[in-house]
């Protein structure tokens, strides 16, 4: 619970800041990558989703070979390691995303910083389809009516509006699984670690059970009255 609790308040902490000081900044040149460009003209709506998707994936993706990166590096001393950690010149109240993303960095794996990440490029997203809803979308065929153009934007915005709550979720579903991740791998290597020197101490205990069988019989429950 306390896991999850953090998390809200990262998420709420850096809505709040979007919502306030939002600066239309975009963490992705998406515009100069057609790939993951979700903002392509003349794109049906299920396209630009998946673009979309893309590219948040990416972006986790590239945050969890980083994170995977500093264990490797650092070992048992990564938690210490500034960027796995939440940049302290950071103000949650004064800085606007901007400011907030080129504190934290690149290599910063820290909850927050990702978090702060993974928003900007939803609130990207979330900007571009809400500039849709008021337009008109052409339906796909060569010929059409007024009424299905009509028919065919009222239905594309239905599921804009659908799209951006799903979105949220997913992002904070994602966000939740980063840091449950993040905490737990490095146990899980830490066990592995266990379980490999308890494999050693076995193997070395068998090894003497081995030697001793090779005792003779007849020193066994053996007494003698000289020293020699």
């Amino acid at each position: 619970m306390k896991i999850i609790k953090n998390i809200l308040v990262s998420l709420l902490v850096a809505s709040l800041t979007v919502v306030f000081l939002y600066g239309g900044y975009s963490i992705y040149a998406s515009d100069n990558d057609e790939e993951y460009n979700f903002k392509a003209r003349g794109i049906p709506f299920v396209l630009r989703t998946f673009r979309y998707n893309m590219t948040m994936n990416r972006y986790f993706n590239d945050k969890m070979e980083k994170f995977h990166d500093l264990l490797e590096e650092e070992g048992e001393d990564f938690f210490r390691h500034d960027n796995f950690l939440v940049p302290q010149d950071i103000d949650p109240v004064k800085d606007d995303l901007e400011i907030v993303l080129e504190k934290c960095g690149e290599e910063n794996i820290s909850t927050y910083c990702v978090s702060i990440g993974a928003l900007a490029i939803y609130m990207d997203y979330v900007r571009f389809l809400e500039s849709l809803l008021g337009t008109l979308e052409v339906p796909p065929g060569d010929f059409f009516t007024a009424k299905e153009i009509l028919d065919f934007s009222v239905d594309r915005n239905e599921k804009i509006r659908e799209e951006i709550e799903n979105a949220q979720k997913v992002m904070q579903a994602t966000v939740s699984v980063y840091n449950e991740y993040k905490l737990a791998y490095p146990m899980h290597k830490k066990y592995r670690e266990i379980i490999r020197k308890l494999a050693e101490y076995r193997a070395a205990m068998r090894s003497i059970n081995n030697q001793m069988a090779h005792f003779p019989v007849k020193f066994i429950n053996v007494t003698s009255s000289q020293v020699e």
